[in-house]
């Protein structure tokens, strides 16, 4: 499967998840002794009141027990799906006027966590180089963007660049221009679901990213399944 040369993780996968329980079980072993025989009513009404207040204190005993012991808390795991077939995800790589799209490809992957995505190579003699992937997160918290550069508003400018958020095609993301280095990176989360991620090397700005990204029909993606 063709692969790009310099191609970087897009997403970070959580390398394994584990929940640990602990389930704490026991009981009390003081059983109360057997009352000596009656010899008269006074004697077997004496020995029924000390059973009696045995049993109670054998039993809040085995109360006041339990309630020393740790409680057992699992967490549910987050709602996930399952990946849809990358050639789904392949078939949405757009084609881009004034770019040539090359090393159109896709995979899927079950651990550590299931995804599945689509990847292209997009260049331009005079715009640059814009790397674009579709990953299906299968809505896993693991593989979605960091949430805080995604809030509205959310705004980091200096004289070499930005990082921002913004909003195409009414689906969420951020983008990040480097000036010096100049690099972008523009990535869209559609549907809640699926990431639209765009990275530009040699590039003149942010916009041939944002052109290229959302050249992705994010309409008929949000609607796979």
């Amino acid at each position: 499967m063709p692969r790009f040369p310099h191609r970087q993780s897009v997403l970070t996968c959580v390398a394994g998840c584990a929940i640990a329980v602990f389930v704490a079980c026991g009981g009390s072993n003081n059983t109360p002794a057997a009352p000596a025989p009656a010899t008269n009513g006074s004697a077997q009404n004496l020995a029924t009141k000390q059973v009696n207040e045995s049993a109670k204190q054998s039993a809040d005993g085995a109360k006041a027990a339990d309630s020393a012991k740790p409680v057992s808390r699992v967490q549910p795991m987050p709602e996930t799906a399952k990946p849809v077939d990358f050639e789904a995800l392949k078939a949405l790589l757009p084609d881009v006027d004034g770019w040539q799209r090359a090393n159109p490809a896709g995979e899927m992957h079950t651990l550590p966590v299931a995804y599945a995505s689509a990847h292209a190579r997009y260049t331009s003699p005079s715009a640059g180089i814009i790397d674009l992937e579709i990953t299906d997160s299968a809505l896993s918290q693991v593989l979605l963007p960091i949430s805080i550069f995604m809030a509205n508003g959310f705004e980091e400018k200096n004289e070499d660049g930005h990082t921002k958020s913004l909003t195409l095609r009414g689906s969420p993301g951020y983008e990040n221009w480097n000036k010096t280095g100049r690099t972008a990176d523009v990535t869209v989360v559609v549907a809640s679901r699926f990431v639209v991620r765009g990275r530009g090397r040699q590039v003149v700005g942010i916009d041939p990213v944002r052109t290229v990204v959302q050249a992705v029909n994010f309409q008929q993606l949000g609607k796979l399944k």
